[in-house]
């Protein structure tokens, strides 16, 4: 009843009658496939926490030009709905924000006699409505034919787009 009863090792079926046998029946395994499934794990997890809790800006990217203390751009119908006064922006990367936004659309044509600049027209697109947005001017902007905006109109967190 001492004895134990012999087992099969299971990478070569040699029988193994005792403890020393069996110390060297088993391989010795790298850790590297230990650390590299902790890392994805630990990568996994981190994602989901961001998706759970972080937040990605939505932006609408305009171009605009330099009128005194504010700064004119001009956003398209389908946008113009999700602009409103207050909203945090940037021109050319300084902070600013939407001081107002008008009710009337311009027509594209009119809007083109404000904006002169062939660079600042190409990224206004081509929708034949056009309503104003006025930004104000951050400090240090300079006069320019044109200026880049992005408007801030919300935040979604990832896992919506998602679920």
């Amino acid at each position: 009843m001492g004895d134990a009863a012999p087992t099969r090792d299971v990478t070569n079926g040699v029988r193994i009658s005792s403890a020393e046998g069996l110390e060297r029946s088993l391989r010795k395994t790298s850790p590297v496939p230990t650390v590299m499934l902790a890392c994805a794990a630990l990568a996994m997890v981190g994602l989901l926490v961001w998706s759970l809790v972080g937040t990605v800006a939505r932006k609408v990217s305009t171009a605009g030009v330099t009128q005194g203390d504010a700064v004119v751009c001009f956003v398209s119908s389908d946008v113009v709905g999700n602009v409103e006064a207050g909203q945090a922006a940037t021109v050319d990367g300084r902070e600013s924000e939407v001081q107002s936004v008008s009710v009337t659309p311009l027509a594209l044509a009119d809007a083109y006699q404000i904006v002169t600049s062939d660079h600042a027209r190409s990224l206004m697109g081509d929708a034949a409505w056009r309503y104003e947005v006025r930004l104000s001017r951050p400090e240090g902007l300079g006069e320019s034919d044109y200026h880049t905006a992005a408007i801030t109109t919300g935040e979604v967190r990832p896992i919506t787009l998602v679920l």
